[in-house]
């Protein structure tokens, strides 16, 4: 389906933070792949960016593993 990698990008856009960090996000064969940039985060912090965009992912039609 062409729309899904846009409704992959506005739910990680509706996040708090990923979408000043967000390069990269495809949808194929029900896996997400997300790319962030995460210069100059502490792990702590990189940890909530992988917490969050699994929090965004986790109930969209099609993605069965971020």
């Amino acid at each position: 389906m062409s729309d899904e990698p846009d409704v992959l990008k506005a739910a990680l856009a509706a996040q708090r933070g990923l979408e000043a960090r967000l390069v990269m996000a495809r949808l194929k064969d029900g896996i997400a792949t997300v790319v962030l940039d995460a210069t100059g985060l502490a792990a702590e912090d990189r940890a909530q960016l992988e917490r969050s965009v699994r929090a965004a992912t986790i109930g969209l039609p099609g993605v069965a593993e971020t």
